[in-house]
Order: C-alpha cells, then sequence, then structure tokens
C-alpha cells in the first residue's frame, strides 16, 4: 500500500505544483492529518463497508472536510472513491516528503539523555546543515535515558549517532578484531 500512498501523495504535490499552490496545499493537508491520523480506524471502517456506495463516502468526505482546501479535498474524493482513506496519514508522510525534497528540508530527531537547550540544539542543527547539505531541518529533541551520554540524530533514512553507547560499541568491535 505505500506504493498506492505514494502514487496518490504524487499526484497531489504535481497539482500543487502546476497550481503554485504547494505550501498552502501542505498546510491544509496537515491540518488534515492531524485531525485523522488518530482515528484512522474509524476510516477503515468506511472503506470496508460494503453497504455504503461510493456516493454516500462522497457526502461523508464533503461533510467532514467541506473547508478543506480544493486540491486536497479533490484527492480526499478520489481516495475515498477507490476505498483507501485509510491511506490518509501513509499519503501525508509521502507527500510531507515530497514537500521537504522541494524546499531542501528534512525533519531531524535529536535524541539525548536530557532536554537539550535551544541553544544546544541550534548548535547541532547547524553542523548537521554542513554535514548534510540542506537548506533547512525541522529540529525536534527526544529525551531517551538509554543513550548514557551523547546524542543520537535521526534524518530520514540516516542516523547519525554520537552516543557514549555507540562508541562503547565500536570499541568492542575493535577489540574482538585484534582477537
Amino acid at each position: 500500500m505505500a506504493k498506492v500512498a505514494q502514487k496518490y501523495a504524487q499526484a497531489l504535490f504535481e497539482v500543487a505544483e502546476k497550481n503554485d499552490a504547494i505550501d498552502e496545499v501542505y498546510e491544509a493537508f496537515r491540518e488534515v492529518y492531524r485531525g485523522t491520523h488518530d482515528d484512522i480506524s474509524f476510516f477503515r471502517k468506511i472503506d470496508l463497508e460494503p453497504k455504503l456506495t461510493a456516493s454516500d463516502r462522497q457526502k461523508m468526505i464533503n461533510e467532514i472536510f467541506k473547508d478543506v482546501n480544493v486540491y486536497v479535498h479533490n484527492m480526499l474524493m478520489v481516495v475515498s472513491n477507490h476505498r483507501h482513506l485509510a491511506l490518509i496519514p501513509d499519503i501525508y508522510v509521502a507527500f510531507e516528503q515530497e514537500y521537504n525534497a522541494a524546499h531542501q528540508q528534512e525533519r531531524a530527531v535529536i535524541e539525548s539523555v536530557y532536554p537539550l537547550s535551544d541553544d544546544e540544539i541550534d548548535e547541532i542543527g547547524k553542523a548537521l546543515l554542513v554535514r548534510t547539505g540542506l537548506k533547512k531541518l525541522i529540529l525536534s529533541n527526544d529525551v531517551n535515558p538509554s543513550l548514557i551520554g551523547g546524542v543520537r540524530v535521526k534524518i530520514g533514512t540516516k542516523v547519525f549517532d554520537g552516543t557514549v553507547q555507540n562508541d562503547l560499541a565500536n570499541l568492542e568491535k575493535s577489540i574482538n578484531r585484534a582477537n
């Protein structure tokens, strides 16, 4: 289903780009995502309910999302017609990836033993911008007491691990190779 979600996201992104509405569509879709991702079981039930006709599903979408951006609304109608409403979170994630790539930005999660100050987060962010070549990072800090010390940063599928745990694991590997 990830490929299906990706196709919906790409189509929405292309329409938004063609109509010079990428930021507007992103903001609108983010609101839809925030309002639906915790209750996706409701949409899954709509997808799976055999008694609901395409017309019934469209009426529901029109009622629930009546004030949503026209491009997002149209995409939701198509998704509804194909009984893929449960994919809304996956479609949003794929759309956000397209959006971030177009803006040369990415989300970065900094894991640390304790909450980092804004200055510490900014310093880490500056170093990561140089290392990744991105124009912008959207930074957040997650506390993970099991790290012992240091930080681990996740940017998309990349992980930069500067934790004490990682240093100890690397030291152990070096010792084992020497034996």
